[in-house]
Formats: C-alpha cells, sequence, structure tokens
C-alpha cells in the first residue's frame, strides 16, 4: 500500500538528510541516528513480556508484537517551517 498516496501527502526534499519532509506537516526537524539499542527482552518481568510480547500470537496477526523494537537517539540537525 502507497500510504503517502492513500493520505493525499506531498513529499518534499529535506535540506540536509536523505529523508524527505511532508509538505503538509509543515514545521520539520531532520535529525541523524547518534544511537540504537535494541531492547532486551529477558530484562523485562514475565508479566510484561506476556502482555505485550506475547509469543503464541501469529506474528503475521494485525497488532502482533513478537519481537523486540529498536530505541534510537536522534540529533536536530536541521529545523525549519515549509512555506508553499
Amino acid at each position: 500500500m502507497d500510504k503517502v498516496g492513500e493520505l493525499g501527502l506531498t513529499l518534499v526534499d529535506s535540506r540536509k538528510v536523505d529523508v524527505p519532509g511532508i509538505a503538509q506537516l509543515p514545521l520539520t526537524l531532520e535529525c541523524k541516528v547518534v544511537y540504537r539499542q535494541p531492547q532486551e527482552l529477558d530484562l523485562y518481568t514475565p508479566d510484561v513480556l506476556e502482555r505485550f510480547y506475547p509469543q503464541d500470537v501469529d506474528g503475521r496477526a494485525v497488532g502482533a508484537n513478537r519481537d523486540p523494537h529498536i530505541m534510537v537517539f536522534g540529533q536536530i540537525v536541521n529545523a525549519y517551517v515549509i512555506e508553499e
């Protein structure tokens, strides 16, 4: 599915990063990744794992969340308002 097209959004070139901005969301914060770390599921308590990372749910099911997320820290390298 083309989510950008389905929502009628217009992508515009960013000034310092490779990811485009969205014209309909004029405040643009361009960021670069400075740190990333996968979650360590073995550090969570069993009740949190059962509630938020159920392993008995098919990973293709809507809302399935079997895999850990990646925590990302970004540094803002540019900020501006897109004017049409």
